[in-house]
């Protein structure tokens, strides 16, 4: 078989990018035009940057590197720090990492794995002079091959410095398994424990065909379209397991893990049905629903109960030392939403002028104290919630649609009126909350009967 040039997987790349972002404006478009999914899923394919492509003798290896905003590589990682049985760190990370408060047996996100000896170029990372270079500007993406005489199992050895198919066995498939069953890494970094030798991989694929037939562009549609489908569904069975991920061999769609949430969504939203019929139930019931079954608020995203933001001595405005969101929630993509609730019982709007009721001001001076935070102290914020300040939306949970205060023209009217007032992006009521809930379980149940495509 012939094996593809670099100008061929650039063209291969070229149409597979313009076909995924085309599937995913599809899948995310209000129905009855597209799916309805929310916009939750951060690529190189959706967001532009920079791709690198290894062409190796039998296989590839497709990397987009970007650094986070924190240190990763002295706490955080999460990466894999590769190392020798006597170890290679220098005092200066200690030390650093005693400046950050973290003691020696704190977990640091970093996972060293010592080997008896590490060959000079896996342990730099030398590649060495591509036999050819082609690069190619295209929309977002600026696009480089580069192909090398390495097998492929060497060169991904020395693009981890040894942390992969040295130290761990990623059981790579064979030159006989199906094309495009890659081994995909999401949001991880790799590194020496002297420090010299680091990458942070913001997305990467481990492909093991390079023959023509596998980069066919009259292809790349029926790709886009199962991969965007596998990418979504891994998205969701991993919302709140972190951001690091390599996708396990024979689990190409983690159809377990998605199959779990999808039931705990079901749960959670009867069981929210039943607390919303009981007369006077107090705030805190429905706090703890929400704590043990955060999948209500979003069912795409990694949702936080209550943390504690610790102002610096003397710089809150309002006297406190700490604020405290009721709930954050942390989508792959980097954006974030930041919820208050209170009881179904607090009336939204007051009898007579019908303005928002103390309960509903006092929800929203909070997000704002909230928001004035991040604008002030994201320093103290961007390891835990990366690219934070300028990325947040607000809701607030409140009360019942049909409270008759609302008046003549219902709910919705009048929340839209009081939303602009109040400067918050979402005011919902508990009703809104249960039904967004069964919404998420029929779009979660449709996109169930196809997740079987790729598994295997």
């Amino acid at each position: 078989m012939a094996m593809v040039s670099p100008s061929q997987v650039i063209e291969y790349l070229e149409r597979y990018i313009d076909y995924y972002q085309k599937e995913y404006a599809r899948f995310t478009a209000p129905p009855p035009k597209g799916g309805g999914y929310p916009r939750i899923l951060s690529s190189p394919y959706i967001d532009g940057g920079d791709l690198d492509c290894y062409l190796a003798r039998d296989g590839a290896v497709i990397l987009s590197e970007v650094d986070p905003p924190h240190e990763w590589y002295i706490a955080g990682g999460p990466a894999f720090v590769v190392d020798t049985e006597r170890t290679q760190t220098p005092p200066w990370v200690l030390v650093r990492q005693k400046a950050l408060g973290l003691e020696a047996s704190t977990p640091k996100g970093l996972y060293r794995l010592a080997l008896p000896r590490v060959p000079e170029q896996v342990w730099s990372g030398q590649l060495g002079s591509p036999e050819k270079t082609v690069s190619r500007v295209v929309n977002a993406n600026r696009i480089t091959v580069y192909k090398y005489r390495h097998d492929w199992q060497e060169l991904i050895r020395r693009l981890t410095f040894g942390a992969f198919e040295l130290a761990l066995d990623l059981h790579l498939p064979a030159k006989v398994a199906d094309y495009w069953r890659t081994r995909r890494i999401h949001n991880l970094g790799f590194l020496t424990a002297d420090r010299n030798n680091r990458r942070f991989v913001r997305y990467g694929e481990l492909l093991r065909h390079v023959d023509q037939a596998a980069w066919e562009p009259r292809s790349a549609w029926a790709r886009a379209h199962v991969d965007l489908r596998m990418h979504f569904t891994h998205a969701v069975a991993d919302a709140g397991n972190g951001l690091g991920a390599i996708e396990i061999p024979h689990e190409q769609v983690p159809i377990g893990r998605f199959a779990d949430r999808l039931t705990a969504l079901e749960l959670a939203t009867s069981e929210l049905e039943k607390l919303l019929r009981l007369p006077d139930a107090p705030e805190s019931v429905f706090h703890e629903l929400l704590v043990r079954s955060p999948v209500l608020l979003d069912a795409y995203g990694d949702v936080e109960s209550k943390p504690r933001w610790r102002y610096p001595p003397g710089e809150s405005p309002t006297g406190k030392s700490y604020v405290e969101p009721d709930f954050v929630i942390a989508r792959q993509n980097q954006t974030y939403r930041l919820v208050e609730i209170e009881r179904p019982d607090h009336q939204f709007a007051t009898r007579g002028p019908g303005h928002p009721t103390a309960a509903v001001t006092h929800a929203a001076f909070q997000i704002g104290e909230w928001k004035d935070y991040i604008n002030h102290h994201y320093d103290k914020l961007k390891k835990t919630y990366p690219n934070i300040a300028g990325n947040i939306s607000t809701a607030i949970v409140i009360s019942r649609s049909q409270q008759k205060q609302f008046g003549t023209t219902g709910a919705n009217r009048y929340i839209s009126v009081a939303r602009q007032q109040l400067g918050v992006d979402e005011i919902l009521t508990w009703d809104d909350l249960l039904e967004r809930a069964k919404t998420m379980v029929r779009q979660l149940t449709s996109l169930s009967d196809s997740i079987h495509v790729g598994s295997g």
